[in-house]
């Protein structure tokens, strides 16, 4: 709860004030696929991701009016070696690379206020 919501949020608050100085400015947060699809054996960190889909969508809407943008990405799992780490066996060719990922969000950063893109599903 700490790291994926509570953070989130401290952070974004802290935030808003030095991004909302900005004629445009863009927050998107990497959400997981985790806040839209329940996947058993997960509820905790489902809970959590959940919990950041729905500061996401009051975020936009708060956000409406500045020139911030809000938007959320849900990708799937990232290769990003975790697991080895934590000593599991997990076959690594059903997590997205990171630097695909970078890609995506390249390309959603980059596109003009009236192109915005709200929210982005990424699935292998």
């Amino acid at each position: 709860m700490q790291t994926n919501l509570t953070g989130l949020m401290q952070l974004t608050q802290a935030a808003l004030p030095a991004l909302r100085a900005n004629s445009e400015s863009i927050i998107l947060n990497v959400v997981s696929k985790s806040g839209v699809v329940a996947q058993a054996g997960q509820s905790d960190y489902t809970a959590t991701k959940y919990g950041v889909r729905g500061f996401t969508e009051v975020r936009k809407v708060d956000e409406a009016e500045t020139g911030v943008r809000v938007g959320g990405m849900y990708q799937s799992g990232t290769n990003t070696r975790m697991f080895a780490k934590a000593s599991e066996e997990v076959p690594n060719h059903i997590f997205t690379e990171p630097a695909n990922l970078a890609d995506v969000v390249v390309f959603v950063l980059s596109r003009p206020p009236k192109l915005w893109i709200h929210d982005i599903r990424i699935e292998l």
